[in-house]
This record gives structure tokens, C-alpha cells and sequence, in this order.
């Protein structure tokens, strides 16, 4: 105030220099400072942070974040711990407040990690130590709210199904966390990941076009009615036995009533269907077994003649030329007997 009423009361002959404020100037424009990446947060952080504050940051990341659960973390492993270590991580750039959750409801998510930041400080922990905290927190969480608590068992079965949990809005936060936390644990926790990861998907999809989510009980309601209006009909409905099914036909009218001899003829009808579809042997052919004894006796005959034509031959050669006229015979009627047997 001196300077000022030094300015205004006593005038100097050469002035006075100070700064002016021209209202109807234009204020230079100050280009904003691009948003870091998750890499600078992270670095900036480790390089400005106390050792403990940067092991406490990357506890934190495998847990759902606000005031409560973060004490709760910080007493798992660090009791002794001082209260800066928190302000550190709180103030240190690399958490943002959700808008419209109360930073000390402990069954809320007040903060959240920005892009990439959970990431990176999960791979910068210890797998086991993650799991541990997930689950601690998980366990405490679910007394308050069940869903949680099928959270919490599905650490002990990575790969087992998610279809049972619930398709909420308020769950879905805690969905996408066991996400980043599979995929930073990675081995065997994979599969599970992606099981979360699709069902993130799905829920986004769902909400993009405006649908509410299916209700997984209502849907096992429906199938159970479903499976149990089956086996009434199941215990309801005779059973029919391929071997004794019969026709669906109407019955025969019985004996001395209008109609019987109609009934009579439809009767012999059936039967005559039912011999006409049974297997009968092709016209024209012999039995089997009466082709084999043919062919059999034919070979036997063979033989006694080429004996006998041998044994005359060689007894008397004058009997050539009437031997062979009598083998000669003998090779045409044998094959034409097989034929007109087995066109008989």
C-alpha cells in the first residue's frame, strides 16, 4: 500500500515505472500442457515418491480404491506406516476421482488409476503379493456385499465360469479390476482374463444398444421350470418300445358289429403288406447251397473221366479218336447242366 500511495500522492517529474493492466487488451493464450502418459506418471512418481509410498502405490493397484480399503492395505503390510506415504500416492498424479462415488464408502470406488497406471504398477509388485491383497480385500468387501465373495472364490479357480455372476453396473468395476490383475499375475490366470474381458465386452455391447442385461437366476428359474414341466410330460406320456410298437391305425370293430368284415379285410390287408415287405430271396437264382453241390459233383466227374481216358488210352491207343469224341461231349453238356441249373 506504501508504493501505491507514494504513486498517487506525490507525484514524480520522471515517473514512475510499474505494471499496467489494459482491460481491453487480448491475454496472451498459454498453449496447456499435454496430458502425461501413464509412463511419465509412473517414473515421475518413482523418482519423487519415498520408497515406501512407491511399494504402497503398487499394493494398491491390485485393490478397488478408496479411503478404507487403502488404510486397510497399507495396515496388511506396512503397520508401521506414516499417513504421508498415503498423501503421497493420493497427491502424487497418478489417481483421479470418480465423480459421482464418496471417497469414504468403503463398498464404493472413490478413485481410480489413470490409463495405464494400474498396469504398470502391478508388473512393478509381486504376483503372490497381488493375489494376497485381491483376495484380502475381496473377503472384506463381500460380508457388506455378496457378489464379492464369488469374486473372491473364482481366485482359487482362474479358469472356472463367470456366467453365475451378476450383470450389474456396480459390479462392473471389480470385474475389470480381477481383469488387469489376471493378466498381470498371467500363467494359468489367462484364460481367466479373457473370460472377464468378454464379459466386460459383452456389457458395454449391451449398454451401447441400450438393453438391460439378462438376469442369470432369472435365467436358471426358467430353465429349471423348463427341465421339471419336461419330466411331467416325460412321466405323463406312455413309453413306446421299438420292438412292440404298433400301428396308429383305429382298431378293429368287434365281432357281429357293422363293419366287422370290412375290418376283416383291412386285417388281411396287413398282412399281406407285412409278407410283402419281408425279405424274400431274387427270382431267378438257386439256392446257395445247391450251386456249391453242383459245382462239387461236376469236379468229382471231371476227374473219374480224365481218370477212365487215362487209364483206356493207356491200355488200348487204338481207342483215341473215340475217347476224345467222348471228352469232347463230356466238356459241353457239363458246363451248359451248370447253366440251365442256375436259370432253373
Amino acid at each position: 500500500m506504501a508504493n501505491w500511495a507514494r504513486l498517487v500522492a506525490r507525484p514524480s517529474a520522471r515517473g514512475e515505472d510499474t505494471m499496467a493492466v489494459l482491460p481491453g487488451a487480448p491475454a496472451e493464450r498459454w498453449d496447456p500442457e499435454p496430458e502425461p502418459s501413464a509412463w511419465d506418471r509412473v517414473f515421475r512418481f518413482r523418482a519423487t515418491a519415498s520408497p515406501s509410498a512407491f511399494r504402497l502405490a503398487s499394493r494398491l493397484a491390485a485393490a478397488p480404491l478408496n479411503i478404507p480399503v487403502m488404510e486397510f492395505v497399507q495396515g496388511i503390510h506396512q503397520p508401521e506406516g506414516s499417513p504421508g506415504d498415503l498423501a503421497e500416492v493420493l497427491l502424487g498424479g497418478l489417481l483421479r476421482k470418480v465423480a459421482t462415488a464418496d471417497p469414504l464408502d468403503e463398498t464404493g470406488i472413490g478413485y481410480e488409476f489413470h490409463d495405464g497406471v494400474r498396469e504398470l504398477l502391478l508388473s512393478a509388485g509381486m504376483r503372490d503379493e497381488s493375489l494376497y491383497i485381491l483376495g484380502s480385500v475381496l473377503d472384506r468387501l463381500g460380508r457388506r456385499w455378496k457378489p464379492l465373495l464369488m469374486l473372491r472364490d473364482l481366485l482359487n479357480h482362474p479358469s472356472g465360469s463367470v456366467g453365475d455372476l451378476p450383470r450389474t453396473e456396480r459390479l462392473l468395476p471389480y470385474i475389470r479390476l480381477q481383469e488387469q490383475v489376471y493378466q498381470a499375475l498371467s500363467g494359468p490366470y489367462l484364460e481367466g482374463a479373457r473370460s472377464f474381458r468378454a464379459l466386460v465386452l459383452a456389457h458395454q455391447a449391451l449398454a451401447r444398444s441400450g438393453e438391460s442385461p439378462p438376469d442369470p437366476a432369472s435365467h436358471r428359474r426358467k430353465h429349471v421350470v423348463s427341465e421339471a414341466v419336461a419330466a411331467m410330460t416325460d412321466s405323463t406320456t406312455p413309453r413306446t418300445d421299438p420292438l412292440t410298437q404298433t400301428d396308429d391305425s383305429p382298431p378293429l370293430p368287434a365281432h357281429g358289429t357293422p363293419g366287422a368284415a370290412g375290418g376283416a379285410s383291412d386285417s388281411r390287408r396287413t398282412t399281406q403288406m407285412t409278407t410283402h415287405q419281408q425279405p424274400r430271396p431274387s427270382q431267378g437264382e438257386p439256392p446257395q447251397h445247391l450251386l456249391v453241390t453242383v459245382v462239387v459233383l461236376t469236379v468229382v466227374v471231371v476227374l473219374l473221366v480224365c481218370t477212365a481216358t487215362v487209364y483206356v488210352l493207356y491200355q488200348h491207343p487204338s481207342l483215341t479218336a473215340p475217347v476224345g469224341v467222348g471228352v469232347g461231349l463230356l466238356a459241353v453238356l457239363v458246363p451248359l447242366a451248370i447253366a440251365a441249373c442256375r436259370h432253373r
